[in-house]
């Protein structure tokens, strides 16, 4: 948000919509990212998988889903080409 007060106002106003009103990723373009980055499915990670996403901004959109190891709820931040957990487990990756 500090950015917001850096940049002229013509920017920013620009800019808004690309924070919080974007199109979600289809679905099956999530499931090949999850495929090519992390070398597994969403299924061989996660027991529940919410395809519809809580949230969607320019660089990313976050889904729920219940990890399959450890049967926590975490959120999933899909940037791009990345796919990325928020939560913790001893046996994946999380931020």
């Amino acid at each position: 948000m500090s950015s917001l007060i850096v940049l002229p106002r013509e920017w920013t106003s620009a800019m808004r919509p690309l924070q919080d009103q974007c199109e979600p990723t289809a679905y099956e373009d999530v499931q090949k990212l999850f495929q090519d980055d992390m070398g597994l499915s969403i299924e061989e990670l996660f027991d529940e998988f919410d395809p519809s996403p809580i949230g969607v901004a320019s660089l990313a959109q976050v889904h729920v889903a219940k990890h399959k190891l450890s049967g926590k709820y975490v959120a999933v931040k899909v940037r791009g080409v990345l796919c990325c957990c928020l939560g913790h487990s001893p046996s994946f990756s999380f931020l």
